[in-house]
């Protein structure tokens, strides 16, 4: 009978652990379909994919395409597996679910004893619950976000630095979707300066060849791709393939990118100095809720506070910060000033935006039960995640079913020939989506299709 009792028990923890992230899920569907990437390249690059795989030079139709990464392989695979459900209803849902999956696991797990994982776990859980982004679409952004919280957090909950492989996996991948995730090698740095004995040549090799073998078929497909080893800030000089693109090109678009993140944080790229940059952020960010930063700029207010109390705490020494805490505090503070710096809209570098805060609060609050004896905050962190879960019901729109069903109307344009006779789609806008593998939003008349084993795309001189 005990037993029968036991897996009961086991069945309900499973299913609480099943149902609370789908009811987080489910009011998030009835978004619009973003952002506006996915008609400008990314539906164009799956096109690409289910159809050809890869093209040589494709970069030469539309150089976005060049921002190779294997979220779209992915999305090209769920698209050839169930072709009568539109994508971004699958992929970014789902890893949005399994990291809401994995933060309650974490929080509510009975042999977690560490209260401050539990109370971080609860606080990234109702934030990405609250505010995911790009939910409802197929841009690497959502599983960035989702994957980077779920890196980051491992790193903070560890004991000890043995056995990374699967930190190192989920790195290595994070950086095939988002070239900029680099930066999270920093969360590293405090496996290697531990006292343990991790630091072994055998594991850093062993480490470093998992980080190779994720890496290289992304590399190759970028080399196919556009010429590039990372397009468009990694060249190598002696590969220059036909279908190469021009290094001018790469160059302008690095520049592009660079003050296109800067103005959609600050609305400019010139300043007379930090406190005009500062100010001009602020305008834009505390008078318009973009990317929920009316949540991040009060999260921050309120992390303002826990940080005198953690502070106050540390010096009268009623808590001791390790240094493994500490350094993922500077981390975390190091990643966040290079972003408000260099592209500060919160899309960019959301991960690191709440878990500064969320780490800080939680360490602030360690020691809780020493002034509150009497109260088991381990139940109140469950009744907390179970709370918030099921009062997401009431924001529930089942509405997502009707566009789930509704068909695309396609798109305008027409199909041209370029100089060489090679015909491509040259929409109205700049929108390819996927009308066309050959579609031709800046309307190239020089582009020329070489055809054989490998389909390939070049650039004709004038």
């Amino acid at each position: 009978m005990f037993k029968n009792i036991f897996k009961i028990k086991e069945v309900i923890k499973y299913l609480i652990y099943f149902l609370l992230p789908l009811f987080v899920l489910f009011p998030h569907l009835n978004q619009d379909l973003t952002p506006y990437d996915t008609g400008l390249y990314h539906k164009h690059i799956v096109s690409i994919i289910k159809t050809e795989g890869v093209i040589l030079g494709s970069a030469n139709l539309h150089d976005r395409i060049g921002f190779n990464n294997s979220n779209f392989y992915l999305v090209a695979l769920i698209e050839i597996l169930f072709p009568s459900i539109p994508s971004q209803y699958i992929l970014n849902p789902a890893v949005y679910f399994f990291s809401l999956f994995y933060l309650l696991y974490k929080g509510i797990n009975p042999r977690r004893a560490k209260l401050k994982y539990r109370i971080l776990a609860l606080g990234l859980f109702i934030s990405i619950g609250l505010y995911p982004l790009f939910i409802v679409s197929i841009s690497p952004d959502t599983m960035a976000y989702c994957l980077s919280t779920i890196l980051i957090f491992r790193f903070i909950e560890r004991d000890s630095f043995q056995k990374l492989e699967l930190e190192v996996a989920i790195y290595a991948f994070l950086v095939t979707i988002k070239f900029s995730s680099i930066f999270l090698i920093l969360f590293f740095i405090p496996a290697f300066v531990n006292k343990s004995k991790f630091i072994q040549s055998r594991h850093i090799l062993r480490y470093i060849l998992l980080f190779i073998s994720i890496l290289l078929p992304w590399i190759f497909t970028n080399y196919l791709i556009s010429g590039f080893l990372v397009y468009p800030v990694l060249d190598f000089p002696l590969l220059s393939p036909d279908w190469k693109l021009d290094k001018e090109l790469a160059q302008s678009h690095i520049q592009l990118i660079k003050n296109w993140a800067l103005t959609q944080g600050v609305q400019s790229t010139q300043f007379s100095g930090i406190s005009e940059y500062i100010e001009k952020w602020w305008q834009t960010y505390s008078l318009n809720n973009y990317h929920h930063s009316y949540f991040i700029i009060n999260l921050y207010r309120i992390t303002f506070i826990f940080s005198l109390i953690l502070g106050l705490k540390v010096a009268i020494g009623k808590y001791k910060i390790s240094k493994r805490e500490l350094a993922n505090v500077l981390i975390l503070i190091l990643v966040n000033l290079f972003w408000f710096f260099t592209a500060p809209d919160p899309r960019f570098s959301y991960a690191t935006l709440l878990l500064l805060p969320m780490l800080i609060i939680s360490l602030s609050l360690t020691n809780i039960k020493n002034y509150f004896p009497s109260l088991c905050f381990e139940r109140i962190i469950i009744f907390a995640f179970i709370g918030f879960s099921i009062s997401r019901i009431f924001f529930w729109d089942l509405g997502f079913l009707d566009k789930i069903r509704k068909f695309k109307e396609p798109l305008r344009g027409n199909f041209v020939p370029t100089k060489y006779g090679f015909i491509t789609f040259e929409p109205e806008s700049d929108l390819c989506w996927d009308a066309s593998i050959f579609c031709n939003p800046y309307k190239n008349r020089n582009l020329i299709l070489h055809e054989g084993k490998w389909l390939m795309i070049t650039v004709g001189k004038d």
